[in-house]
């Protein structure tokens, strides 16, 4: 079953971001949309809610000197809303921490924090399948202390290294995805992009030619195909609803024929 939320599109562009820079249900239709660039993301949506805490694991498959390889890169975001619902516009929440580690305040209002090898931190401890939260609170925040615990979502299975626009693109769910509500594909070069959503236990995402044939040729790798475990849990504080999220996202570079 699709899990469909409104949540805003901010929160994993900006987790995502962060990610990519450190290692440098079923939608009815498959229209492309316009990202700004690539590794601009789509993220669940969640709809009248005080705020979101997210937790994500994100991981970049490229290839260097004909090898493929892959950097693991663990994001806490977390964001408060002005107005229920309303996410243009973040208010001060204190501090904020997930698993002890304070999360930067940007200038925005948003908290990030974001850990791989060879940076510190070097992990968020997100392994541990735990994501304690601990906001002090301020003004129209009210303090928090949620330890999320359900299991991180995943995706084991094969992302394609290529894209011919002629045929529809297949690509295995079904034992491969575990403890998602749902799994967006994102396909993604320039300025344009694919989005499409399928259930947590759907056995296969497939996205016909005839949307694949707006992606622009691409020889160099530099397009990207992610695919997007999540799910969601929304908790009750102080009367207001706040949602946490986990999600894996698995980036992989390719080329469009």
């Amino acid at each position: 079953m699709i899990k469909h939320y409104k949540f805003l599109p901010s929160i994993l562009m900006i987790a995502l971001i962060v990610s990519l820079n450190s290692c440098k249900k079923d939608d009815s239709s498959a229209s492309p949309s316009t990202s700004g660039s690539n590794g601009s993301t789509p993220s669940p949506q969640v709809g009248n809610v005080d705020g979101a805490l997210v937790s994500l694991e994100t991981n970049v498959t490229t290839t260097a000197g004909g090898f493929p390889f892959t950097i693991t890169t663990e994001t806490g975001v977390a964001t408060f809303f002005a107005t229920t619902g309303n996410n243009s516009a973040f208010i001060n929440a204190g501090t904020v921490s997930v698993n002890t580690y304070s999360l930067d305040k940007q200038s925005n209002n948003s908290y990030v924090k974001s850990a791989t090898v060879g940076q510190t931190p070097a992990s968020l401890n997100f392994s541990s399948q735990s994501s304690n939260w601990i906001v002090s609170g301020a003004g129209a925040v009210p303090a928090i202390t949620y330890n999320h615990t359900s299991n991180f979502p995943s995706f084991t299975g094969v992302i394609p290294s290529s894209i011919n626009r002629a045929n529809s693109l297949t690509i295995s769910l079904g034992s491969d995805v575990n403890d998602a509500d749902s799994v967006i594909v994102f396909i993604t070069k320039g300025n344009v992009s694919i989005t499409r959503t399928f259930s947590g236990s759907a056995l296969s995402a497939v996205i016909p030619s005839s949307a694949l044939t707006s992606l622009p040729v691409v020889t160099d790798n530099s397009a990207l195909i992610e695919v997007i475990p999540y799910s969601i849990n929304l908790q009750l504080f102080s009367g207001k609803n706040y949602a946490f999220v986990k999600e894996q996202a698995n980036v992989k570079s390719i080329n469009i024929q």
